[in-house]
């Protein structure tokens, strides 16, 4: 038994977006709380942007090591195929201007207690947000499917855990669990759609439902004609050791594997759907409040021994 760290309705707002809650705030007439969320809003947009983008420039730069400056140059024009794929033409000077002038824009109207001007910018700016979100998203896993077919499955392990680099959230694995929680909370809200999360004596789960990265592109049908992006067929490290593992979804694999070795401990674990349907029944993301309770089997799926210096760390 252990003492709880956040209150039940800390947890229940945890999942609900920023945008959201600074319309509500702004309805309820409280103009210093939109103002708070309207922050909030803003950091998450820049984790989600630049987040997507080093993604990208980092598949393009290993592509160029691994083969050369030709072979990036056509992945990233087979991405760019806007004819097919129109999502993915992204204006890349202007998106962060543009979002950064109407978040300006956003305040403005909080600071003149404009109700109908904050809220309609706020829904503007997500809206368009949104859209840039599921077109980076879409360019991101087309790219790492084409480097997984160009590369293979040790290089995409090695990819993915530089271009993530989870370390960022926890450098040394000593971060007291309530500051990763509250990390975390930031990152998987930058995907701007609401999620669950809970704690127990143990662990806090995440549980966002439908998720909105790797499940959101399957259920848009991104494994599937015209898209084809690639299915890992064979069980490895890489899936979880699970087959037939969309490519886009081995970045959190690798996040567990590249923290496990830098840290000692992962910076989380993730529970894949007993009924083995990817994408369509969720993943919940589970942190331990002590890393000596995370079970062994979240060790042996990435082919790594459990460590014997996995050691408590503060819960405070």
């Amino acid at each position: 038994m252990t003492d709880r760290i956040f209150s039940d309705d800390f947890l229940q707002q945890a999942g609900e977006p920023s945008a959201d809650k600074l319309i509500e705030a702004t309805q309820a007439g409280d103009f210093l709380k939109a103002l708070r969320f309207l922050k909030d809003l803003g950091i998450e947009l820049a984790t989600m942007y630049y987040s997507y983008r080093g993604w990208e420039k980092g598949i393009l730069k290993h592509l160029s090591q691994i083969h050369n400056e030709e072979v990036a140059a056509k992945a990233l024009a087979d991405t760019e195929d806007y004819e097919t794929f129109p999502e993915r033409k992204i204006d890349f000077k202007q998106t962060m201007p543009k979002w950064q002038q109407l978040l300006a824009d956003i305040k403005t109207a909080c600071d003149a207690e404009d109700s109908d001007n904050t809220i309609n910018l706020t829904e503007t700016l997500i809206e368009k947000a949104l859209v840039t979100h599921d077109g980076m998203m879409s360019r991101v896993a087309c790219l790492t499917s084409l480097f997984h077919g160009l590369c293979g499955e040790e290089a995409t392990m090695t990819l993915l855990q530089d271009v993530m680099q989870p370390e960022g959230m926890d450098p040394d694995g000593t971060l007291p669990v309530k500051e990763k929680i509250l990390k975390l909370i930031t990152f998987t809200r930058s995907h701007l759609l609401p999620f669950r999360l809970v704690e127990d004596d143990e662990k806090f789960t995440f549980m966002p439902d439908p998720c909105p990265s790797g499940g959101r592109l399957v259920q848009m049908g991104h494994y599937e004609a015209p898209y084809d992006n690639t299915l890992v067929k064979e069980a490895s490290a890489l899936t979880y050791g699970r087959t037939d593992f969309p490519v886009y979804c081995c970045h959190e694999p690798a996040m567990e594997v590249a923290s496990l070795l830098k840290t000692g401990r992962p910076v989380f674990v993730v529970q894949t759907p007993e009924d083995g349907r990817i994408g369509f029944s969720p993943c919940k993301i589970h942190i331990y409040k002590d890393p000596c309770d995370i079970p062994d089997h979240y060790f042996e799926r990435i082919g790594i021994e459990r460590p014997e210096n996995l050691i408590a760390r503060s819960r405070s």
